[in-house]
């Protein structure tokens, strides 16, 4: 599920040891071999992309799950956003740094190439059936970059697009379930 895919990379991000946040991973991977689909095999395959979620944060990945929706893929900087660009390890130690962190595909690098490869990779490596766009209120870079993604995931992918506009509150939480239970609807 969508939210446990959250607890777990929220919940690796901040160990200090690597190595047991290496082993709790290989862990849940072994538990996760036998266990029974925590979703319907027929539900909507939603891809969450925008800006970073967490526990505390997570109530758009919750309130698809609610509706029926499966979150098979969160492409944030908590999740694959963090993991998906290589890192050479020859040159200057700084300079690979920099490259990297200048590579990564958030709307904050302007001009942003990569987020749309990512994507494509994503949306097809996952098999989505359509993408919500995650927009905090007041995250202009995100909210502006919104527009491109919504064409290029529509006439690119092929694919439904939804953007959602929220914050931390739950005060819009029923407006929200609505607004997610037609856009998952449309796609039944």
């Amino acid at each position: 599920r969508g939210l446990d895919l959250l607890d777990i990379c929220f919940r690796a991000s901040f160990m200090p040891d690597y190595e047991q946040a290496i082993r709790l991973l290989e862990a849940i991977h072994a538990e996760l071999q036998d266990a029974p689909a925590a979703v319907a095999p027929d539900a909507p395959r939603i891809l969450l992309t925008g800006v970073p979620t967490g526990m505390g944060s997570h109530k758009v990945v919750q309130l698809l799950e609610e509706c029926g929706a499966s979150v098979v893929c969160i492409d944030n900087c908590t999740c694959y956003k963090k993991v998906l660009l290589d890192m050479k390890e020859e040159g200057d130690a700084l300079d690979v740094l920099a490259r990297r962190y200048l590579d990564m595909h958030c709307a904050v690098m302007s001009p942003n190439p990569h987020r749309y490869s990512v994507l494509r990779e994503l949306a097809r490596d996952f098999a989505v059936d359509a993408v919500v766009d995650l927009t905090w209120q007041g995250c202009q870079p995100y909210d502006v970059e919104s527009w491109s993604v919504k064409k290029f995931v529509r006439e690119e992918l092929g694919l439904p697009f939804l953007q959602v506009v929220t914050d931390y509150s739950g005060t819009d939480t029923e407006q929200l379930k609505v607004r997610l239970e037609a856009f998952l609807e449309m796609l039944a």
